[in-house]
């Protein structure tokens, strides 16, 4: 039997990427949080977008993306390239070890690259003016992490929303 000894969290967080063509969408955005009473979330965009110089945005927010897309559709197409097994008793360690090989990473890209959803996401990162790339955790987020998780991005303010990956 195994004792974990360490720090133990049953957390949950959310992370997503909000994208604005320009800077009258996202005034647009703004004005619709406030007047949702969902200022937090105003206030948090609002904080992403001036502490993070616009091109890390993008590249974290591409790399977000990414991973979702990894995690969602293509660690099973993946497995079954190298034919692995969930059976396979290490089975996740391999697909660690594969994970880390340049033959992995140009067969996960060349699926990625002829995905149309995934490269129109892509693109809107590329083209927006303004990209927040955040992560809000249930300890620090409370209430906001809650409607976000629960779907207040996705029935809100979806045209802006490119990804929302929610763990835990």
């Amino acid at each position: 039997m195994k004792i974990r000894e360490d720090f133990v969290t049953n957390s949950s967080s959310s992370s997503f990427v909000l994208a604005f063509k320009d800077e009258k969408e996202y005034e647009q955005f703004k004005n619709q949080c406030y007047y949702l009473d969902y200022v937090e979330l105003a206030d948090l965009i609002k904080i992403a977008l001036e502490t993070t110089n616009q091109d890390i945005n993008k590249h974290d927010a591409k790399e977000l993306l990414k991973t979702y897309y990894y995690n969602t559709k293509y660690r099973d197409i993946m497995a079954q390239h190298y034919k692995l097994s969930r059976e396979d008793v290490d089975y996740y360690y391999i697909l660690y070890k594969l994970e880390t090989t340049n033959e992995f990473e140009n067969k996960l890209n060349e699926y990625l690259q002829n995905d149309k959803e995934y490269m129109e996401k892509l693109n809107k990162i590329e083209t927006s003016e303004l990209v927040a790339e955040v992560t809000i955790w249930d300890s620090n987020g409370g209430f906001l992490e809650w409607a976000i998780r629960n779907g207040f991005l996705r029935s809100e303010w979806w045209t802006g929303l490119v990804v929302q990956m929610d763990v835990g």
